[in-house]
């Protein structure tokens, strides 16, 4: 039985995320958290690479969704850049609702945890 691996927030807060062409997209800017169900909800996914982040677009993004190893530390995504240049994002100043997350969810054909 292959040992499990449990990283710190700390770790994957700043991992670069590429496309699967292994172009680098963007950057895991942080983790939701799900107080009912002490477990991580998603990924704040920060798209573009301006500097200090102003100008960049946020997604929520199941972290079921990303690949990890790929690019060492790093992340991959499949999704198209195009596609996201053309969503829209996640305002970080709101609460995110279950109605956000679960459509986060379903676009990535994640099956929702709170329906395991």
């Amino acid at each position: 039985m292959e040992e499990s691996v449990y990283l710190s927030v700390d770790s994957i807060r700043d991992a670069r995320v590429f496309d699967n062409n292994g172009v680098q997209i963007g950057k895991i800017d942080d983790l939701l958290i799900d107080r009912d169900y002490n477990r991580i909800a998603c990924a704040v996914f920060s798209f573009g690479a301006h500097l200090l982040g102003l100008g960049n677009k946020y997604f929520v993004i199941p972290l079921e969704a990303f690949e990890y190893g790929q690019h060492g530390d790093d992340y991959t995504l499949d999704v198209d850049k195009a596609t996201l240049e053309t969503e829209e994002g996640f305002d970080r100043n709101e609460l995110l609702t279950k109605t956000e997350l679960f459509k986060a969810y379903t676009q990535y054909n994640v099956k929702p945890y709170w329906e395991k």
